[in-house]
Protein backbone atom coordinates (compact mmCIF):
# COMPACT_ATOMS: atom_id res chain seq x y z
CA UNK A 1 0.00 0.00 0.00
CA UNK A 2 1.29 3.47 -0.73
CA UNK A 3 0.80 5.07 2.63
CA UNK A 4 3.18 2.48 3.70
CA UNK A 5 6.18 4.01 1.56
CA UNK A 6 5.36 7.30 4.13
CA UNK A 7 6.61 7.41 7.75
CA UNK A 8 3.72 6.57 9.59
CA UNK A 9 5.46 7.88 12.64
CA UNK A 10 4.54 11.10 12.01
CA UNK A 11 1.32 10.31 12.90
CA UNK A 12 1.55 8.82 15.84
CA UNK A 13 0.55 11.88 17.97
CA UNK A 14 -2.32 12.92 15.00
CA UNK A 15 -5.07 10.51 14.45
CA UNK A 16 -7.03 13.05 12.57
CA UNK A 17 -4.18 14.01 9.84
CA UNK A 18 -3.91 9.52 9.53
CA UNK A 19 -7.20 9.00 8.81
CA UNK A 20 -7.48 11.71 6.03
CA UNK A 21 -3.98 10.47 4.51
CA UNK A 22 -6.19 7.08 4.76
CA UNK A 23 -9.19 8.20 2.87
CA UNK A 24 -6.86 10.09 0.30
CA UNK A 25 -5.05 6.99 -0.49
CA UNK A 26 -8.36 4.60 -1.12
CA UNK A 27 -9.60 7.49 -2.72
CA UNK A 28 -6.61 7.29 -5.19
CA UNK A 29 -6.70 3.57 -5.99
CA UNK A 30 -10.84 4.32 -7.13
CA UNK A 31 -10.01 7.51 -9.02
CA UNK A 32 -10.06 6.84 -12.59
CA UNK A 33 -7.97 9.27 -15.12
CA UNK A 34 -10.08 10.54 -17.77
CA UNK A 35 -9.03 11.35 -21.07
CA UNK A 36 -8.92 15.41 -22.78
CA UNK A 37 -10.97 16.46 -25.15
CA UNK A 38 -9.46 15.98 -28.61
CA UNK A 39 -10.86 16.38 -32.50
CA UNK A 40 -12.82 13.94 -33.20
CA UNK A 41 -10.89 13.98 -36.85
CA UNK A 42 -6.80 13.36 -36.52
CA UNK A 43 -4.53 13.97 -39.33
CA UNK A 44 -1.02 14.06 -39.46
CA UNK A 45 -0.59 13.07 -35.89
CA UNK A 46 -0.31 9.57 -35.63
CA UNK A 47 3.17 9.47 -36.81
CA UNK A 48 4.69 12.56 -34.76
CA UNK A 49 2.93 11.13 -31.43
CA UNK A 50 5.14 7.54 -31.91
CA UNK A 51 8.05 9.10 -32.20
CA UNK A 52 7.28 10.89 -29.12
CA UNK A 53 6.36 7.98 -27.26
CA UNK A 54 8.91 5.76 -28.71
CA UNK A 55 11.98 8.78 -27.12
CA UNK A 56 9.21 8.27 -23.81
CA UNK A 57 10.19 4.54 -23.48
CA UNK A 58 13.69 4.82 -23.59
CA UNK A 59 13.93 5.63 -19.83
CA UNK A 60 10.36 4.67 -18.79
CA UNK A 61 12.23 3.10 -15.93
CA UNK A 62 14.60 5.55 -15.79
CA UNK A 63 15.01 8.85 -13.84
CA UNK A 64 12.29 11.51 -14.52
CA UNK A 65 12.34 12.56 -18.35
CA UNK A 66 10.77 15.95 -20.04
CA UNK A 67 9.96 16.06 -23.03
CA UNK A 68 9.72 19.64 -25.15
CA UNK A 69 7.22 20.13 -27.82
CA UNK A 70 8.45 23.18 -29.62
CA UNK A 71 6.95 24.87 -32.69
CA UNK A 72 5.42 28.01 -34.15
CA UNK A 73 1.70 28.86 -32.56
CA UNK A 74 -0.98 26.75 -34.65
CA UNK A 75 1.29 24.19 -35.12
CA UNK A 76 -0.54 21.57 -33.37
CA UNK A 77 1.73 21.70 -29.87
CA UNK A 78 -1.15 20.92 -27.96
CA UNK A 79 -2.92 18.63 -30.48
CA UNK A 80 0.12 16.16 -30.40
CA UNK A 81 0.55 17.06 -26.35
CA UNK A 82 -3.30 15.33 -26.02
CA UNK A 83 -2.63 12.67 -28.29
CA UNK A 84 -0.22 11.44 -26.47
CA UNK A 85 -1.37 12.21 -23.31
CA UNK A 86 -4.72 9.86 -23.93
CA UNK A 87 -2.47 7.54 -25.23
CA UNK A 88 -0.66 6.64 -21.69
CA UNK A 89 -4.61 7.25 -20.19
CA UNK A 90 -5.14 4.13 -22.13
CA UNK A 91 -2.03 2.44 -21.45
CA UNK A 92 -2.06 2.67 -17.52
CA UNK A 93 1.16 3.07 -17.14
CA UNK A 94 1.47 5.69 -14.82
CA UNK A 95 -0.10 6.00 -11.39
CA UNK A 96 -1.56 9.57 -11.75
CA UNK A 97 -1.72 12.23 -14.39
CA UNK A 98 -2.85 15.63 -15.02
CA UNK A 99 -3.06 17.79 -18.38
CA UNK A 100 -2.70 21.76 -17.31
CA UNK A 101 -3.47 24.23 -19.79
CA UNK A 102 -1.25 27.63 -18.80
CA UNK A 103 -2.86 30.36 -19.53
CA UNK A 104 -2.73 34.58 -18.77
CA UNK A 105 -3.41 35.01 -15.68
CA UNK A 106 -0.70 35.63 -13.17
CA UNK A 107 -0.19 34.57 -10.13
CA UNK A 108 -3.85 33.63 -9.39
CA UNK A 109 -4.16 31.36 -12.44
CA UNK A 110 -0.84 29.79 -10.98
CA UNK A 111 -2.57 28.55 -7.93
CA UNK A 112 -5.70 27.39 -10.05
CA UNK A 113 -3.08 25.14 -11.70
CA UNK A 114 -1.39 23.86 -8.33
CA UNK A 115 -4.80 23.02 -7.17
CA UNK A 116 -5.90 20.95 -10.13
CA UNK A 117 -3.17 19.08 -10.02
CA UNK A 118 -3.00 18.38 -6.12
CA UNK A 119 -6.99 17.45 -7.12
CA UNK A 120 -5.74 15.10 -10.41
CA UNK A 121 -2.70 13.75 -8.65
CA UNK A 122 -3.41 13.18 -4.72
CA UNK A 123 -7.72 13.73 -5.24
CA UNK A 124 -7.67 16.31 -2.55
CA UNK A 125 -8.73 19.99 -2.55
CA UNK A 126 -6.43 22.30 -1.36
CA UNK A 127 -8.12 24.92 1.00
CA UNK A 128 -4.70 26.21 2.53
CA UNK A 129 -2.52 28.09 0.23
CA UNK A 130 0.70 27.35 2.48
CA UNK A 131 -0.28 23.74 2.29
CA UNK A 132 0.92 23.31 -1.84
CA UNK A 133 4.44 22.68 -0.52
CA UNK A 134 3.73 20.06 1.55
CA UNK A 135 1.44 18.14 -0.57
CA UNK A 136 4.30 18.01 -3.44
CA UNK A 137 6.56 16.82 -1.15
CA UNK A 138 4.35 13.63 -0.68
CA UNK A 139 4.53 13.60 -4.41
CA UNK A 140 6.67 10.33 -5.11
CA UNK A 141 4.64 8.09 -2.68
CA UNK A 142 2.05 8.45 -5.88
CA UNK A 143 4.47 6.32 -7.64
CA UNK A 144 5.33 7.55 -11.65
CA UNK A 145 2.85 10.34 -12.58
CA UNK A 146 2.68 12.07 -15.99
CA UNK A 147 2.32 16.03 -15.97
CA UNK A 148 1.90 17.87 -19.18
CA UNK A 149 2.21 22.03 -19.11
CA UNK A 150 0.72 22.87 -22.66
CA UNK A 151 1.64 26.88 -23.38
CA UNK A 152 4.63 27.36 -21.12
CA UNK A 153 6.09 30.45 -21.64
CA UNK A 154 8.39 31.50 -19.17
CA UNK A 155 10.81 29.27 -16.41
CA UNK A 156 9.02 31.07 -13.71
CA UNK A 157 5.41 29.10 -14.71
CA UNK A 158 7.18 25.64 -14.30
CA UNK A 159 9.07 26.28 -11.51
CA UNK A 160 5.92 27.61 -9.21
CA UNK A 161 3.54 24.51 -10.36
CA UNK A 162 6.96 21.78 -10.56
CA UNK A 163 8.65 22.95 -7.53
CA UNK A 164 11.26 19.83 -7.63
CA UNK A 165 11.05 17.50 -10.04
CA UNK A 166 13.90 15.09 -8.14
CA UNK A 167 10.55 14.81 -5.87
CA UNK A 168 8.97 12.69 -8.61
CA UNK A 169 9.00 9.20 -7.97
CA UNK A 170 11.51 7.06 -10.65
CA UNK A 171 9.78 6.74 -14.36
CA UNK A 172 7.86 9.62 -14.02
CA UNK A 173 7.37 11.92 -17.22
CA UNK A 174 6.99 15.68 -17.73
CA UNK A 175 5.22 17.03 -20.99
CA UNK A 176 5.48 20.79 -21.96
CA UNK A 177 4.64 22.54 -25.02
CA UNK A 178 6.18 26.22 -25.59
CA UNK A 179 6.67 28.51 -28.69
CA UNK A 180 10.45 29.60 -27.03
CA UNK A 181 12.84 26.69 -27.15
CA UNK A 182 15.39 28.80 -24.71
CA UNK A 183 12.71 27.99 -22.17
CA UNK A 184 12.56 24.29 -22.72
CA UNK A 185 16.20 23.81 -22.71
CA UNK A 186 17.05 25.53 -19.41
CA UNK A 187 14.29 23.59 -18.09
CA UNK A 188 15.55 20.54 -19.53
CA UNK A 189 18.98 20.90 -18.61
CA UNK A 190 18.11 19.65 -14.98
CA UNK A 191 16.53 16.24 -15.95
CA UNK A 192 16.68 13.51 -19.02
CA UNK A 193 15.08 16.04 -21.66
CA UNK A 194 13.95 14.84 -25.31
CA UNK A 195 13.15 17.64 -27.79
CA UNK A 196 10.27 16.90 -30.51
CA UNK A 197 9.97 19.87 -33.19
CA UNK A 198 6.69 19.62 -34.19
CA UNK A 199 6.99 20.22 -37.93
CA UNK A 200 3.99 21.28 -40.05
CA UNK A 201 1.69 19.13 -42.43
CA UNK A 202 2.83 17.21 -45.33
CA UNK A 203 0.65 18.24 -48.47
CA UNK A 204 -1.45 15.97 -48.51
CA UNK A 205 -2.41 16.15 -45.13
CA UNK A 206 -3.14 19.26 -45.16
CA UNK A 207 -5.55 19.20 -48.09
CA UNK A 208 -6.77 16.38 -46.30
CA UNK A 209 -7.34 18.64 -43.09
CA UNK A 210 -8.56 21.39 -45.60
CA UNK A 211 -11.27 19.70 -47.16
CA UNK A 212 -12.70 18.33 -43.78
CA UNK A 213 -13.44 21.95 -42.83
CA UNK A 214 -14.01 23.10 -45.78
CA UNK A 215 -16.66 20.94 -47.60
CA UNK A 216 -17.19 18.48 -44.23
CA UNK A 217 -17.53 14.48 -44.21
CA UNK A 218 -18.68 14.48 -47.83
CA UNK A 219 -16.68 15.02 -51.25
CA UNK A 220 -15.40 17.62 -52.98
CA UNK A 221 -16.83 18.67 -55.59
CA UNK A 222 -14.98 18.42 -58.59
CA UNK A 223 -15.03 21.86 -59.51
CA UNK A 224 -13.19 22.47 -56.34
CA UNK A 225 -10.32 20.06 -56.17
CA UNK A 226 -7.37 22.20 -57.97
CA UNK A 227 -8.11 25.67 -55.87
CA UNK A 228 -9.01 24.07 -52.80
CA UNK A 229 -5.43 22.29 -53.26
CA UNK A 230 -4.14 25.68 -54.04
CA UNK A 231 -5.78 27.49 -50.94
CA UNK A 232 -4.18 24.22 -48.95
CA UNK A 233 -0.77 24.72 -49.86
CA UNK A 234 -1.07 28.79 -49.07
CA UNK A 235 -1.49 27.76 -45.75
CA UNK A 236 2.12 26.14 -45.59
CA UNK A 237 0.40 23.25 -43.45
CA UNK A 238 -0.54 25.20 -40.09
CA UNK A 239 -3.55 23.56 -39.18
CA UNK A 240 -4.73 26.34 -37.34
CA UNK A 241 -4.56 28.36 -40.97
CA UNK A 242 -6.11 25.35 -42.17
CA UNK A 243 -9.21 24.71 -39.92
CA UNK A 244 -9.81 28.22 -40.03
CA UNK A 245 -9.84 29.32 -43.55
CA UNK A 246 -11.48 25.72 -44.62
CA UNK A 247 -14.61 26.12 -42.14
CA UNK A 248 -14.39 29.84 -43.35
CA UNK A 249 -15.11 28.81 -46.97
CA UNK A 250 -17.53 25.97 -46.24
CA UNK A 251 -20.53 27.73 -47.17
CA UNK A 252 -19.01 29.23 -50.20
CA UNK A 253 -20.27 26.62 -52.66
CA UNK A 254 -21.46 28.67 -55.42
CA UNK A 255 -20.86 29.39 -58.98
CA UNK A 256 -19.69 32.67 -57.75
CA UNK A 257 -18.15 32.08 -54.58
CA UNK A 258 -15.70 30.06 -56.71
CA UNK A 259 -14.86 32.23 -59.02
CA UNK A 260 -14.23 35.56 -56.78
CA UNK A 261 -13.97 34.26 -52.71
CA UNK A 262 -12.28 31.46 -53.48
CA UNK A 263 -9.86 33.16 -55.87
CA UNK A 264 -9.14 36.10 -53.39
CA UNK A 265 -8.80 33.69 -50.69
CA UNK A 266 -5.86 32.08 -52.91
CA UNK A 267 -4.73 35.46 -53.72
CA UNK A 268 -4.12 36.70 -50.32
CA UNK A 269 -2.27 33.67 -48.63
CA UNK A 270 0.00 33.81 -51.30
CA UNK A 271 0.83 37.11 -50.77
CA UNK A 272 1.71 37.23 -47.13
CA UNK A 273 2.60 33.59 -45.58
CA UNK A 274 2.32 34.95 -42.38
CA UNK A 275 0.30 33.54 -39.87
CA UNK A 276 -1.63 36.49 -38.45
CA UNK A 277 -2.41 37.80 -41.46
CA UNK A 278 -4.00 34.02 -42.99
CA UNK A 279 -6.39 34.42 -39.94
CA UNK A 280 -6.98 38.34 -40.13
CA UNK A 281 -8.32 37.07 -43.99
CA UNK A 282 -11.15 34.75 -41.76
CA UNK A 283 -11.71 37.52 -39.43
CA UNK A 284 -12.47 40.14 -42.61
CA UNK A 285 -14.65 37.68 -43.67
CA UNK A 286 -17.13 37.66 -41.09
CA UNK A 287 -20.27 39.88 -40.64
CA UNK A 288 -20.19 42.99 -38.18
CA UNK A 289 -22.20 41.20 -35.58
CA UNK A 290 -19.67 37.95 -35.80
CA UNK A 291 -16.73 40.76 -35.95
CA UNK A 292 -18.28 41.98 -32.55
CA UNK A 293 -18.51 39.33 -30.88
CA UNK A 294 -15.34 37.88 -31.46
CA UNK A 295 -13.16 40.86 -30.73
CA UNK A 296 -15.65 40.73 -26.90
CA UNK A 297 -14.06 37.11 -26.47
CA UNK A 298 -11.02 37.61 -27.33
CA UNK A 299 -10.70 41.20 -25.35
CA UNK A 300 -12.84 40.05 -22.17
CA UNK A 301 -14.71 36.96 -22.37
CA UNK A 302 -12.35 34.39 -23.20
CA UNK A 303 -11.87 32.31 -19.88
CA UNK A 304 -15.88 32.94 -18.99
CA UNK A 305 -18.56 30.71 -18.31
CA UNK A 306 -20.75 30.67 -21.67
CA UNK A 307 -24.35 31.49 -19.70
CA UNK A 308 -22.33 34.41 -18.10
CA UNK A 309 -21.45 36.16 -21.32
CA UNK A 310 -24.28 35.56 -23.00
CA UNK A 311 -26.20 37.30 -20.54
CA UNK A 312 -24.30 40.35 -20.87
CA UNK A 313 -24.49 40.10 -24.78
CA UNK A 314 -28.34 39.85 -24.48
CA UNK A 315 -28.92 42.91 -21.98
CA UNK A 316 -26.71 45.11 -24.29
CA UNK A 317 -28.62 44.35 -27.64
CA UNK A 318 -30.55 47.61 -27.57
CA UNK A 319 -26.92 49.96 -26.56
CA UNK A 320 -24.09 51.12 -28.36
CA UNK A 321 -22.02 49.63 -26.59
CA UNK A 322 -21.72 45.71 -27.97
CA UNK A 323 -23.18 45.43 -31.50
CA UNK A 324 -24.24 41.67 -30.99
CA UNK A 325 -27.84 41.67 -31.37
CA UNK A 326 -28.47 37.87 -32.35
CA UNK A 327 -25.67 36.49 -29.65
CA UNK A 328 -26.83 32.60 -30.31
CA UNK A 329 -26.76 33.17 -33.95
CA UNK A 330 -23.46 34.96 -33.81
CA UNK A 331 -21.65 32.83 -31.15
CA UNK A 332 -22.61 29.17 -33.34
CA UNK A 333 -21.24 30.82 -36.37
CA UNK A 334 -17.83 31.51 -34.49
CA UNK A 335 -17.96 28.01 -33.32
CA UNK A 336 -18.82 26.84 -36.87
CA UNK A 337 -15.79 29.11 -38.59
CA UNK A 338 -13.44 27.31 -35.93
CA UNK A 339 -12.66 30.62 -34.65
CA UNK A 340 -14.08 30.16 -30.94
CA UNK A 341 -14.33 27.00 -28.93
CA UNK A 342 -16.53 25.80 -26.08
CA UNK A 343 -15.07 23.70 -23.72
CA UNK A 344 -17.33 21.36 -21.89
CA UNK A 345 -14.63 20.07 -19.36
CA UNK A 346 -15.11 22.81 -17.04
CA UNK A 347 -18.66 25.29 -15.96
CA UNK A 348 -20.86 22.33 -17.84
CA UNK A 349 -23.79 23.78 -15.62
CA UNK A 350 -23.36 27.27 -16.73
CA UNK A 351 -22.90 26.16 -20.61
CA UNK A 352 -19.24 25.98 -20.91
CA UNK A 353 -16.26 27.84 -21.06
CA UNK A 354 -15.66 30.35 -24.16
CA UNK A 355 -12.58 29.77 -25.43
CA UNK A 356 -10.19 29.96 -28.42
CA UNK A 357 -6.92 29.47 -29.97
CA UNK A 358 -3.56 31.87 -28.07
CA UNK A 359 -3.06 33.07 -31.89
CA UNK A 360 -6.68 34.08 -32.55
CA UNK A 361 -7.24 35.45 -29.00
CA UNK A 362 -3.68 38.10 -30.18
CA UNK A 363 -5.47 38.79 -33.31
CA UNK A 364 -8.52 39.97 -31.53
CA UNK A 365 -6.24 41.90 -29.28
CA UNK A 366 -4.70 43.66 -31.66
CA UNK A 367 -7.98 44.45 -33.77
CA UNK A 368 -9.72 45.74 -30.77
CA UNK A 369 -6.89 48.12 -30.10
CA UNK A 370 -6.13 49.20 -33.42
CA UNK A 371 -9.52 49.89 -34.49
CA UNK A 372 -10.65 51.52 -31.14
CA UNK A 373 -13.50 49.55 -30.18
CA UNK A 374 -12.25 47.24 -27.37
CA UNK A 375 -9.42 46.72 -24.63
CA UNK A 376 -8.49 44.15 -23.07
CA UNK A 377 -8.66 43.10 -19.96
CA UNK A 378 -4.77 43.51 -18.95
CA UNK A 379 -3.94 46.60 -20.82
CA UNK A 380 -7.30 48.10 -19.28
CA UNK A 381 -6.03 46.78 -15.93
CA UNK A 382 -2.70 48.85 -16.38
CA UNK A 383 -4.33 52.02 -17.73
CA UNK A 384 -6.90 52.03 -14.61
CA UNK A 385 -3.44 51.80 -11.88
CA UNK A 386 -1.61 54.38 -14.29
CA UNK A 387 -4.87 56.35 -13.41
CA UNK A 388 -4.91 55.89 -9.63
CA UNK A 389 -0.93 56.64 -9.45
CA UNK A 390 -1.48 59.89 -11.30
CA UNK A 391 -4.98 60.76 -9.09
CA UNK A 392 -3.11 59.84 -5.99
CA UNK A 393 -0.21 62.06 -7.23
CA UNK A 394 -2.39 65.53 -7.70
CA UNK A 395 -4.50 64.41 -4.98
CA UNK A 396 -1.19 64.27 -2.72
CA UNK A 397 -0.41 68.10 -4.12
Amino acid sequence: MKLMECDLLVYCRNEAELKREVVDVVLSFTWRVKPVPIEHHLVGVEDQMNACILMMGELMFGPTRLLGLIGMGGIGKTTLAKAIYNHFVGCKKFQAMSFLQIEEGGSSFLKRLQKQLLWDIFHVQDKNEESYNHWFGKISCQGPILVVLDDLHERSEFDQVILDMGLLASGSCIIVTSRDRHVLKAIGGECNFFLHEVKPLRSDDSLQLFNLHAFGNGEVPPKFKAIANDVSKACGGLPLALKVIGSSLIDKKSNEDLECIWLEAVDALREDANVMNVLRWSYNCLSKQEKMMFLDIACIFCGWFKNEAMEIWKSCKESLCCGVRTPHTSLAKLIDKSLVVIDMTNGRGRGGVLAMHGLLQELGRYVGMDDGSHIWVERATSIVEAINQVSFSIMSK
